[in-house]
């Protein structure tokens, strides 16, 4: 194995060309959709993409596969996502609300919180409605 190539876990199961030291104290990390729809791949029981944008900017158009928890609702995610050690994978209109949800979320107890920013950021076709 080149010394510029890391195995990601052992048994090896993908191989990565550059890592980043994520620190104890990290909570969230910074993730794009791909990395989202390979957690949702993986790990689909306890991996959710939450839209956190309001209801109506969610009906007007969302990434497949999210559910809608609005901002201003964030507090209430435990009484759908009851499991701390669930992924949360969230995003919002620009990426600003994001940094407060996930913030929120860290406070309740989740323990991993992946920020994917803005919508803007989704190269795919967006659903629309519920």
């Amino acid at each position: 194995m080149a010394f510029d190539e890391l195995m990601e876990s052992f048994p090896p199961q993908a191989k990565i060309t550059a890592s980043e030291k994520i620190t104890v104290e990290s909570k969230t990390h910074a993730g794009t959709f791909n990395l989202a729809y390979q957690l949702l791949q993986i790990h689909p029981d306890n991996t959710y993409l939450i839209d956190v944008r309001t209801v109506e900017e969610f009906e007007s158009g969302h990434v497949p596969d999210s559910i809608n928890i609005p901002l201003d609702q964030i507090d209430c995610t435990a009484d759908s996502i009851p499991d701390l050690d669930s992924t949360l994978l969230i995003y919002c209109r620009s990426g600003h609300r994001t940094i407060a949800a996930a913030k929120a979320l860290n406070e309740i107890g989740y323990k991993v919180i992946f920020d994917l920013g803005g919508i803007s950021n989704y190269d795919g076709d967006l659903e629309k409605g519920r």
